[in-house]
């Protein structure tokens, strides 16, 4: 079954950081010291954290490796199936009992006719040339969290071009119009984000479970 975990990190200011920050693997540290922008390392830091919230197996820090694509894992339980993404002030893991991906995406004013033409099945296109200029806004983030949500699924990184499959339905379909058991389960959060998961499991319940810095804060005290 899925899972779907999302982390406000709006309010997380130098204190929350530095404790948080002690409370990750040193490679999750270091690599957070590489960023430029403060939201930048909380991100990096709050990815790790939320994945320990939804873990809860072990409350040290969590190594986590990556496949030969760049798939992430739990060194230490290769077999513990999750996902990550983050956008604006959101951070969001996926779980579930087979393999899972997860996109979220901010909404922003981008030239979506372009990037469709490069990434999108011709039934896309043709969907997306239906519909008006802020419609198109929205839809094109409702397909591509999609497609990425798949990708990160599927654990192959950009192998898999984007334009091979379609996505406008809840579940993915080839280009040659194969159906696959992949599922697609989308949210718009805050009317600001759109988030997909996607996984051959059904969700635990159509819900995101929502977690903020107090709960992280007892998570690791």
């Amino acid at each position: 079954m899925v899972s779907i975990y999302a982390f406000n990190i709006k309010d997380i200011d130098d204190d929350d950081y530095k404790k948080f920050q002690s409370q990750v693997s040193l490679q999750r540290q270091n690599r957070a010291k590489h960023f430029r922008h403060f939201k930048d390392s909380v991100r990096c830091v709050c990815s790790e954290l939320i994945l320990k919230y939804a873990y809860q197996r072990n409350l040290s820090p969590i190594k986590v490796g990556t496949n030969f694509y760049g798939k992430p894992y739990i060194m230490s339980d290769p077999h513990f199936n999750f996902n990550l993404s983050h956008s604006g002030d959101f951070v969001v893991c996926a779980v579930a009992s087979t393999d899972v991906g997860v996109d979220i995406e901010k909404f922003s004013k981008i030239d979506v006719d372009a990037l469709s033409e490069q990434l999108f099945t011709p039934d896309e296109q043709c969907i997306l040339q239906s519909y008006t200029y802020l419609e198109k806004q929205a839809f094109f983030f409702k397909i591509w969290t999609a497609k990425e949500s798949y990708v990160k699924c599927r654990g192959m990184g950009l192998n898999i071009a984007l334009n091979s499959f379609d996505v406008t339905e809840d579940y993915i379909y080839t280009s040659e119009k194969k159906f696959t058991p992949y599922k697609l389960f989308r949210f718009v959060m805050d009317e600001t984000y759109q988030l997909t998961a996607c996984s051959i499991d059904s969700l635990v319940d159509y819900n995101i479970k929502y977690i903020d810095h107090h709960s992280i804060i007892e998570l690791i005290s």
